[in-house]
């Protein structure tokens, strides 16, 4: 069996059970004659510095059998133990002397860590660099306690997600915010605050669709490639200041007559517009190619807006050009009254007033061709 004896110079021998191998502690050294002495089951208290000298030296704690091993470390007001954990085949550094109890630092056979409580690195003011490799060549995170930052090797992406739909990430050449599933919103929900892109010198573009559902302020130019899209159901504005429309279309303008109308067949009855903001310009048309008889002042009805209902306003001609029109020879002018939306055909009444008359049926030839621009101004 193992022995402990004490040698004539005061020395303390330990032998192993063959009595062949022993290590001996003279004047506080320990020296051995082999590598790795064997205790067995025996044990001793050192009150003296321990050293395992040798070219390799090797301490052994346990014999391959079915149990934990442990360095309990007894202190004042607290132990601590660093241990074999066989059930569990971990390496532990616990709290305490008794092994899996309280455990801070666990390594597995998997060479996998597990910390139980918070790690701090360094203290304040006095920093350390951790690196994390990836499994990439050249791709790792680095805190840079020199920079107060954690830097990233390019292409090295933060993900954000259960399914790390968000990444964030620079690539050499350009940065990247991505996300591949639901909106990226930028303080949408109950921040409320203000948002910059961009320095006062540098060129934001949008790739895609842009929607603004509030206010948009420029103090800059604003230059379109493409042009400018208003909705089909005008949101109006009462601000004077404020442009709210923008339409272009098409209209069929029909000749009728006050009293009564007869058939009409057309050449030729075209009308396109222009409406910005609640001022339209309408190019239209008519060329019949035969009129039935019919009665009364002629009309021009299914124009594209009604004029603003203002009793001073009145929709007029900008430029007419027109045959077979009997004006007396003192010229037509085309006008739309306030809250109608049908033309009316008008003729200087003779008299040096600027009053005018209304053109009936028998001023028209059954051909006859007119071609008009005609101002008009909307409510809205």
């Amino acid at each position: 069996m193992a022995e402990i004896r004490v040698n004539a110079t005061g020395g303390l021998k330990l032998f192993d059970a063959d009595d062949s191998h022993y290590a001996q502690i003279i004047a506080g050294t320990i020296t051995s004659n082999v590598d790795v002495l064997t205790l067995g089951h025996a044990s001793a208290d050192f009150n003296i510095p321990v050293k395992v000298l040798g070219t390799t030296p090797t301490l052994t704690i346990g014999d391959a059998g079915a149990e934990d091993t442990k360095i309990v470390f007894d202190g004042n007001a607290q132990d601590f133990y660093i241990a074999l954990d066989d059930s569990a085949d971990d390496l532990l550094i616990g709290l305490g002397s008794t092994v899996g109890t309280t455990p801070i630092i666990a390594i597995d056979e998997n060479k996998l860590s597990t910390f139980s409580g918070a790690i701090t690195v360094g203290v304040d003011d006095t920093g350390h660099d951790v690196k994390l490799f990836g499994a990439t060549s050249g791709s790792f995170a680095l805190w840079d306690e020199s920079a107060d930052s954690l830097l990233l090797t390019d292409s090295t992406p933060i993900k954000i997600g259960d399914a790390q739909d968000l990444t964030l990430y620079h690539d050499g050449s350009n940065s990247y915010i991505t996300n591949a599933v639901g909106a990226l919103k930028v303080a949408t929900e109950t921040s409320g605050i203000a948002v910059t892109i961009g320095h006062t010198t540098s060129e934001t573009t949008v790739a895609d669709n842009l929607t603004v559902t509030g206010t948009t302020d420029m103090t800059g130019l604003l230059s379109v490639a493409a042009g400018i899209n208003f909705p089909d159901s005008q949101a109006a504005s009462a601000d004077l200041n404020t442009l709210d429309d923008y339409e272009e279309g098409e209209a069929t303008p029909t000749i009728t007559f006050s009293s009564s109308t007869g058939s009409i067949a057309y050449n030729q009855r075209d009308c396109r517009y222009t409406k910005i903001g609640n001022f339209v310009a309408c190019h239209f048309r008519l060329y019949p190619s035969s009129m039935a008889s019919s009665s009364g002042d002629i009309l021009i009805t299914g124009l594209p807006f009604t004029q603003i209902n203002e009793t001073t306003s009145r929709g007029m001609s900008s430029a007419v050009y027109y045959d077979r029109i009997d004006t007396q020879d003192n010229g037509i002018n085309v006008s739309v009254n306030a809250n109608e939306s049908q033309a009316r055909i008008n003729a200087p009444a003779g008299a040096d007033d600027g009053a005018t008359a209304e053109r009936a049926y028998a001023n028209f030839a059954g051909n006859f061709f007119l071609h008009c621009v005609l101002l008009m101004e909307t409510d809205s």
